[in-house]
């Protein structure tokens, strides 16, 4: 079982956390910005999981 990357930052690659910190900008989630990054995440081999709060958790390294 993988760790939630979240959790530990600096395991967080950087072409990563870029895609994270540019949302993170926005000062908040929404439904639209929260898919918006699920996706890009995705392209890369990411992903991740959030209930109604559009608070992102679990990031994960996907098996692509």
């Amino acid at each position: 079982m993988s760790n939630d990357l979240f959790e530990t930052p600096e395991l967080i690659p950087s072409n990563v956390q870029d895609i994270i910190s540019k949302y993170e900008a926005l000062d908040s989630f929404t439904y639209i910005t929260i898919e918006k990054m699920l996706k890009q995440l995705n392209k890369i081999g990411y992903t991740f999981e959030y209930y109604l709060d559009c608070i992102p958790y679990n990031l994960q390294k996907t098996h692509l």
